[in-house]
């Protein structure tokens, strides 16, 4: 689950900042978007919450990345932060 957050919180916000046109697309990140929400919640959270969107906004996530110790060596994974 961990890994789907922040994978979700990363694609959503690349999603939202390739969206060139502010007057269609006026939220930028999931931030935007949770505030959005909150600013519409009868409209936008008649049938469901965004607790997945307030998980992946808060969470301090770290993602494993392979990267090689020495040209002539097998990687070693090491733990990053999640990149937004």
């Amino acid at each position: 689950m961990t890994v789907l957050l922040c994978e979700f919180k990363e694609d959503v916000t690349s999603y939202l900042r390739e969206r060139t046109d502010p007057e269609v697309v006026a939220c930028r990140d999931l931030a935007d978007l949770i505030r959005f929400n909150e600013e519409h919640r009868e409209e936008e959270m008649k049938y469901f919450g965004q607790e997945l969107f307030e998980k992946a906004q808060v969470g301090n996530f770290f993602v494993a990345k392979k990267t090689p110790v020495c040209k002539n060596s097998p990687c070693k994974i090491i733990k990053i932060p999640c990149d937004i």
